[in-house]
């Protein structure tokens, strides 16, 4: 069977990465990104991957490390759903320019994260990565943080002091929350980006800057634009290429692998076994709106895993508060990992009726084939009815 072109040359993009010690997700990674590699051919393309992954090599000689890069900045691009395929091909067309970025998303959306993918995937990665959050910082103290004082400017300046951007010179300076700015920062801000240099408060000499920008917010500037809460001409500086990150609501088909890998991950750093989840189990999760996003997302899995103790994740241990009472299932017996006991079957089977059934006690009963008082006795006993449940 001949096989077509391009599955030969992803094929042998899967054997270069292996053999360079890089991890799947490194290679999902590229090839969702691989706009950057341009329109040539499969040999041309394989031979400037084989180079950039070279570069990986020397930045993360041990091979444990090389997964490092993924497993810290990249949950927010785990899925392949379509609303996720122009951040993939945006990303890959701007790693090796110093082009401006504008990131717009809401809250939870994984905006810092990318900003930092993006810095150190480019040719500044050796250098400093700044980030500002412009809505943090008191109103009265942003000029001083963001470009330096002299010693003497004002009171309690005691000592000269480099601001943000000197400190990412030939880096990336994140500004976070760049819709929080008040306008007289703006207009100072506007100076600083189209001179390329810094005064210092209180300074007189002008500092030269070799500096990348990166702006992220979560606000519609265009609408605070028209309002005039943003100036026009810092709006226009800044968004030269802007990326928009989609809710996670609108990426359902990304939900249930961003929470496996999720839970995988917690796994390992807290040493609670995790298996799977049910299929009750994923049918939750991407009915739930998640107005937080993907940090909602990671701390519900979070608060999942410690609540199951390695025993099937069930959509109540997902849905109440950290702060409620929280069901809980007996303790897993010491059997061979390919077994689940019988009384974690019993109550999974119990636990997923009663939620289908919208928490009815008898037609929870009447479809497990059980009577009231049995559903009673084993709701109890597995913790589905906790002691403050109406229905106990």
């Amino acid at each position: 069977m001949t096989r077509h072109p391009e599955t030969l040359y992803l094929k042998e993009m899967a054997d270069l990465m292996q053999n360079k010690g890089l991890s799947r997700e490194w290679l999902q990674f590229i090839q969702r990104t691989a706009d950057w590699l341009g329109p040539m051919s499969d040999s041309t393309r394989l031979s400037r991957l084989d180079d950039w992954l070279s570069d990986i090599q020397i930045r993360f000689p041990n091979p444990i490390q090389r997964h490092t890069p993924f497993d810290d900045a990249m949950a927010p691009l785990i899925g392949n759903s379509l609303a996720m395929q122009p951040i993939y091909r945006a990303i890959g067309l701007i790693l090796e320019t110093d082009i401006t970025v504008m990131l717009l998303g809401n809250t939870g959306t994984g905006k810092d994260i990318l900003a930092s993918l993006i810095h150190h995937q480019s040719s500044r990665r050796n250098h400093p990565l700044v980030t500002v959050n412009c809505g943090a910082i008191p109103r009265e103290l942003i000029e001083s943080e963001l470009f330096g004082v002299e010693q003497g400017a004002f009171t309690g300046a005691d000592r000269s002091r480099p601001g943000k951007f000197e400190q990412a010179q030939h880096g990336t300076l994140f500004l976070d929350e760049i819709g929080e700015l008040p306008l007289d920062m703006q207009v100072a801000l506007l100076r600083v980006i189209q001179n390329r240099e810094v005064v210092r408060v209180g300074g007189q000499q002008a500092i030269p800057l070799n500096v990348r920008l990166i702006a992220a917010t979560n606000r519609d500037l265009s609408r605070a634009m028209e309002t005039g809460g943003f100036r026009s001409d810092l709006y226009y500086r800044l968004m030269v290429y802007p990326i928009r990150l989609p809710d996670l609501a609108e990426r359902i088909e990304d939900i249930v692998p961003l929470a496996i890998y999720f839970l995988q991950r917690f796994s390992k750093q807290y040493r609670i076994p995790f298996h799977s989840l049910s299929p009750l189990t994923e049918t939750w999760l991407c009915e739930q709106p998640w107005p937080g996003n993907i940090r909602e997302l990671e701390n519900t899995m979070l608060r999942g895993l410690i609540t199951a103790q390695g025993n099937p994740i069930l959509p109540h241990m997902l849905s109440v508060g950290p702060a409620a009472s929280v069901p809980r299932l007996p303790a897993p017996h010491p059997t061979p990992s390919a077994i689940i006991p019988l009384d974690v079957m019993e109550a999974k089977a119990i636990s997923e009726a009663y939620l289908q059934t919208g928490q009815n006690v008898a037609k929870t009963a009447k479809a497990l084939g059980i009577t009231r008082a049995t559903f009673y006795n084993k709701a109890k006993k597995y913790g589905i009815l906790s002691s403050g449940d109406p229905h106990a």
